[in-house]
């Protein structure tokens, strides 16, 4: 088991004036932005987004991942895209390209299983423990990977993140990550994502994620972009002036960004027809 405590990563940052170009990075959101879900129980990645990261990549810009999820729910979908980096369970992990931990934090259990205990026993709740996901009174089919328990007994004393789902139903999400956020927001990081509500340890935060890969590539503010499409990526949207969002997105979220666009494709090709 990893150290609960923050590590950071002794690598070489990268010289962009050795390269003699100006890199460009974007960090995409998961679940909705890049992954879409058009259907229940259907999801999709747009082929022309799948391109247009590649092209992106190609012109020797980076691209990487920022989401609730942990490691293990983001690489059973993209297993044809390379991320140049991962910032997973809400800003709590953050790996390099390898998958080598740049930064990371942990959930005490006790604290875990207090939050359980303050509501319904029979509230859908995913664990991220060890890079792994499990789930607990699951409201829907999971995939074959996502383990299925009855509590968090056999575990270890420190998890990565977890969650509470609500089915389509966001004004309870809303309620309970409000009654979360009263009663334990001095110990808990709390974002609602659409009908989920994702938390991780005090302190993590998409927004923090992004200063964190900012600082480990040496970029300014003015090469740093970012995507998402749900009340949970506002950390990161206040913290880089180049902001998108979906004219579908919410309203008070697309208040927070820059610009607006229909696809990532769109995003990558606005950025990119920025000049030098």
């Amino acid at each position: 088991m990893i150290d609960m405590k923050r590590i950071i990563s002794n690598e070489v940052i990268f010289f962009l004036g050795k390269r003699g170009i100006t890199m460009k990075l974007l960090a995409s959101d998961y679940d909705g932005t890049l992954l879409l879900h058009p259907h229940k129980n259907d999801s999709i990645i747009l082929a022309g987004d799948k391109e247009a990261i590649s092209r992106f990549q190609k012109a020797g810009n980076i691209f990487g991942i920022c989401t609730g999820r942990g490691l293990d729910g983001v690489v059973k979908w993209c297993e044809d895209i390379v991320f140049d980096f991962y910032i997973i369970n809400s800003g709590a992990l953050i790996l390099n390209k390898d998958k080598k931990i740049i930064q990371a934090n942990y959930l005490e259990k006790q604290l875990i299983e207090d939050i359980l205990a303050a509501f319904d026993s029979h509230i859908c709740a995913t664990f991220v423990y060890d890079g792994k996901m499990y789930v607990m009174n699951p409201n829907k089919d999971y995939p074959s990977h996502i383990q299925t328990v009855t509590s968090l007994h056999d575990f270890g004393h420190y998890f990565e993140a977890f969650s509470l789902h609500f089915e389509d139903d966001i004004e309870m999400a809303t309620k309970i990550k409000d009654e979360i956020i009263g009663q334990f927001g001095k110990q808990i990081a709390v974002y609602q994502n659409i009908d989920n509500i994702d938390m991780c340890a005090k302190g993590c935060s998409k927004g923090n994620g992004i200063k964190t890969i900012q600082q480990y590539y040496g970029l300014s503010d003015e090469d740093m972009h970012v995507i998402g499409d749900s009340w949970n990526d506002i950390p990161m949207f206040e913290v880089c002036e180049n902001a998108f969002t979906f004219y579908h997105s919410p309203e008070d979220v697309q208040a927070k960004t820059k610009y607006q666009v229909d696809t990532i494709e769109m995003c990558i090709d606005q950025i990119m027809s920025k000049p030098e």
